[in-house]
């Protein structure tokens, strides 16, 4: 048996995943992926007969696909042995993968090799197959509703103190992780006129659409892309803040904060405990803002935290509320110059 490794695949292995699959694209937690589009491990016996197909995320592999077409001569287990070993010699920290609650021979497989169930994403699946209708309704008779997320640690230090960790902003404040955040509190805000009045985005109103946010934030954080707390005052809930799109020594700042604890300098220390562990502990150098141009108070907030403005984004993204394109301001602040 040898095993190779391809940048993307070559033409010969569409057929294989169309055949295990119905197509080349998947659909992951919301997100659309082509097989053909990332590095694969293909296993010859001479001819293919499994692959493995991946992706780097900052410091994680994530597998996307394992096919195995011959059972019991350990092909699975060969690839995934040769996938943990080029995680290795990349420095990557952790293993992880996106898989249905019908799928148990894969959740035994995977078990078996060290991965652990990290979390459950209800109702994940009908929205996918919005994206991707050929999704089975059942699998041997199991519904196909859920998503699971598993991981394997390959080092000590993989499972980053502030996956868990509240964060203290004075006696009265705290950030605390984002998975403690309930379906109701999420709907409170996103359903409030006033909080989406600036964004682009439809109010969340009831808990499936609360859960499937819940699901592709909780997602990104898995991935190492986001950084999100719920921000808590006397113990309530009050609104929400994050370090987004993370990737290398760049962010973004993005915060939601209820009606009733605005101009009260809450979103502002909020947003410099944010900046601090951005700086200390993730080594951002540049962290990036968008604003939509109406929005005083934001600007007002971002000015005082050291953001210089950069230009005006024309017809920046679709507003699905009004279905019309709208600007928004661009702000950045070098953490060398946050004081």
């Amino acid at each position: 048996m040898e095993i190779i490794q391809q940048k993307k695949p070559t033409h010969d292995l569409i057929s294989h995943f169309q055949a295990h699959w119905k197509s080349t694209r998947l659909v992951i937690s919301g997100e659309t992926v082509d097989l053909m589009d990332f590095p694969v491990l293909v296993a010859l016996n001479p001819s293919p007969v499994g692959f493995l197909s991946y992706r780097f995320i900052n410091k994680q592999i994530e597998i996307l696909s394992l096919i195995s077409e011959e059972s019991g001569k350990g092909i699975g287990s060969m690839l995934l042995e040769e996938m943990e070993s080029i995680a290795r010699s990349n420095q990557c920290e952790t293993l992880t993968l996106i898989t249905t609650n019908d799928n148990l021979n894969a959740l035994r497989f995977y078990q078996k090799r060290g991965f652990q169930i990290r979390a459950l994403y209800p109702d994940a699946i009908p929205f996918s197959r919005t994206l991707k209708p050929e999704i089975p309704l059942e699998s041997d008779g199991i519904p196909i509703n859920d998503e699971l997320l598993l991981i394997k640690k390959l080092s000590p230090g993989s499972d980053y103190f502030y996956r868990d960790q509240v964060f203290h902003v004075k006696p009265s404040i705290s950030l605390r992780p984002f998975d403690r955040v309930g379906l109701d509190d999420i709907i409170a805000l996103f359903s409030d006129p006033k909080v989406f009045r600036y964004q682009a985005m439809r109010p969340i109103e009831s808990r499936e659409a609360a859960a499937q946010y819940v699901h592709r934030v909780c997602h990104q954080v898995h991935q190492e892309k986001r950084l999100v707390r719920g921000i808590y005052v006397n113990e309530h809930f009050a609104g929400i803040i994050s370090l987004h799109q993370i990737q290398g020594d760049r962010c973004a700042l993005g915060y939601s904060l209820s009606p009733e604890y605005w101009k009260k300098g809450i979103a502002t220390e909020a947003a410099i405990t944010m900046i601090r562990i951005a700086i200390d502990q993730l080594q951002i150098r540049r962290i990036e803002a968008i604003t939509h141009p109406d929005n005083m108070a934001s600007i007002r907030l971002l000015e005082r935290l050291r953001f210089h403005q950069e230009g005006t984004l024309i017809e920046y993204l679709l507003n699905p509320r009004t279905s019309q394109y709208e600007n928004r301001e661009s702000y950045a602040l070098l953490t060398k110059n946050f004081r």
